[in-house]
């Protein structure tokens, strides 16, 4: 008899952000943004993968990302993840200052800098890489204006593999987020990418402004939403 697979959510190790990162190049392979980012990714795709471990094992070790996966009960392979930042408004002197993982992290951070400069990755461009940074640095100050959004976790990824989309798996992993903000009693942000306003409505976020703006105007997505920010 055939089995159904189930699965489960729970707290990212290290060990899983080769498969996090190959979960996110799958989800997001046809989304035009990164044609903007990496130019050449289709002639070069070691660059983008690349650059989004480093990306990852970075925030992997930054105070205030938390990444979170959902996983197969019966095969363990991870399917999904989310990446949440949470400002250093909303976290706790302990977090910021006492804990182990607050003094090791920046030493590694550290690490991670040198290496970039040490060993930067073949036919990576840059000043691409930056321009998403470039253009929402324009628009964030009349964004994050009040108390309450400098308190906002940012939901900076949401991913999951095309092979188990339509089974709720985003939905499960947006709701445990969720779920953790509003315990802390703060707001939610986030960007969306093309077509996927409607469904977060439905969660709660609205509409804001856009981050497809400057050297992104040609960005199809950028939505910039907020939930329980008033």
């Amino acid at each position: 008899m055939a089995t159904t697979q189930t699965f489960s959510i729970r707290p990212g190790c290290r060990a899983d952000l080769p498969h996090a990162v190959e979960v996110f190049l799958s989800a997001f392979r046809k989304d035009d943004l990164f044609d903007i980012l990496f130019p050449n990714r289709h002639t070069h795709p070691h660059v983008i993968r690349a650059q989004i471990s480093r990306l990852y094992a970075s925030r992997y070790w930054s105070l205030n990302y938390d990444l979170r996966v959902v996983a197969g009960n019966d095969d363990g392979r991870i399917v999904g993840l989310t990446w949440w930042k949470r400002p250093k408004a909303a976290m706790s002197f302990w977090e910021r200052w006492v804990s182990p993982y607050a003094w090791i992290a920046p030493l590694i951070s550290t690490w991670f800098s040198i290496r970039d400069w040490l060993f930067p990755i073949k036919d990576l461009d840059k000043y691409a890489g930056d321009t998403f940074v470039r253009a929402f640095a324009t628009v964030e100050p009349a964004l994050i204006n009040t108390p309450r959004r400098e308190k906002a976790w940012y939901l900076s990824t949401l991913a999951v593999d095309p092979t188990v989309q339509s089974k709720g798996l985003g939905t499960m992993l947006l709701r445990d987020g969720l779920e953790r903000v509003d315990q802390e009693g703060n707001a939610a942000w986030l960007i969306a990418l093309e077509t996927v306003e409607e469904y977060y409505k439905k969660h709660g976020f609205r509409e804001v402004g856009r981050a497809n703006v400057g050297e992104l105007q040609d960005w199809t997505g950028g939505a910039i939403m907020f939930r329980n920010d008033e």
